[in-house]
């Protein structure tokens, strides 16, 4: 009896012990220490390289970012989020200790490895694999060897990408409040509007500043040529809102001017254009090539032809017709 009361405890200790080591194999680790990096190193970073399927560079030239051989200007939202995430890299748990990289989307084919560098000086580096279901973290290794760990947030999302992801597709900028004409040509047909100081209406809009001293604020209307108010002067207002930051689908990879003179017997003519200017600054031009889809456009900030999206060309197109009178066919 003594001697089984003794098998028994035996067979109690060695089961405690057991499932206590497996507690101890389960989180006695320490993660590496990844400190996150200050304003001061965050803004230090002047390079960061994403080795996937489309190696990327992406270079600070001054205060600005670009991307590519060609030196690209970068979207600053995209490299903003980048910085972002390279400062707070966070790592929370431990995933596995064994290469069972595919498992983790860290295989070869589908890892994509990022390195921040500041005067040739590696700050950061990490491999991405796949993101985890709810998306909240990411499976990643350090210097591109296991352990594999958890990282905080959606890694994937803002690494995977290639330049054409990166680059700034702004193609038109200008000061809305600061445009003083416009010029809008289709078909043949051209009128050119002005934003003017309406004298008749001055007089009303006085008001007091300073004690007695009276300002007069100005009171802008649009004319044409002709000094006559437009039909449909809110038309222009809209016009401009659409697109005083403009930005393109994508870009197509040659010049404009090439695109334009690719058939040499029938160069292409512009199906529409809008020509904005402030004050005394060059005007700055968009015209759309092609009225079907895609539409090929270029424009006078950028000596690459791009893509408009459909949508929205075609919004503009109708608002540039009715300002000039030309009735267009109503789609079913």
């Amino acid at each position: 009896m003594k001697k089984e009361y003794i098998i028994l405890l035996i067979v109690i200790v060695a089961s405690a012990l057991y499932v206590f080591g497996r507690k101890d194999n389960q989180r006695n680790y320490t993660l590496p220490d990844v400190p996150v990096l200050s304003a001061k190193e965050t803004k230090a970073i002047d390079q960061i390289t994403i080795t996937g399927k489309s190696p990327v560079a992406i270079t600070k030239q001054k205060d600005s970012w670009t991307v590519g051989e060609k030196n690209f200007p970068a979207d600053k939202t995209v490299v903003t989020d980048m910085l972002d995430q390279l400062a707070q890299f966070r790592l929370l748990a431990l995933a596995s200790e064994k290469k069972d990289l595919n498992r983790y989307g860290l295989s070869p084919d589908r890892a994509i490895q990022v390195k921040a560098l500041t005067k040739e000086k590696n700050i950061r580096q990490f491999t991405i694999g796949k993101v985890s279901s709810d998306s909240s973290n990411t499976f990643v290794m350090l210097d591109n060897v296991p352990p594999i760990y958890r990282a905080g947030g959606n890694l994937r999302s803002v690494f995977e990408k290639d330049i054409a992801g990166i680059r700034d597709r702004q193609i038109i900028k200008f000061t809305p409040s600061a445009v003083t004409e416009i010029t809008l040509t289709a078909k043949d047909k051209s009128k050119t509007f002005s934003r003017v100081d309406d004298l008749s209406s001055k007089e009303k809009e006085q008001t007091k500043q300073n004690g007695d001293k009276e300002k007069t604020f100005p009171v802008l209307v649009w004319k044409d040529a002709s000094g006559k108010t437009p039909a449909h002067p809110e038309l222009l207002d809209e016009l401009i809102g659409s697109i005083w930051d403009l930005r393109c689908e994508s870009f197509l990879g040659t010049s404009a001017a090439k695109l334009k003179t690719s058939d040499r017997e029938k160069p292409k003519k512009p199906a529409w254009s809008i020509s904005i200017r402030e004050g005394s600054k060059e005007p700055v031009i968009l015209e759309v090539l092609t009225i079907k889809a895609p539409i090929q456009a270029a424009s006078s900030m950028n000596p690459e032809a791009f893509l408009l999206s459909t949508y929205l060309a075609e919004q503009i197109s109708g608002q540039v017709h009715e300002l000039l009178g030309i009735r267009t066919k109503k789609k079913d």
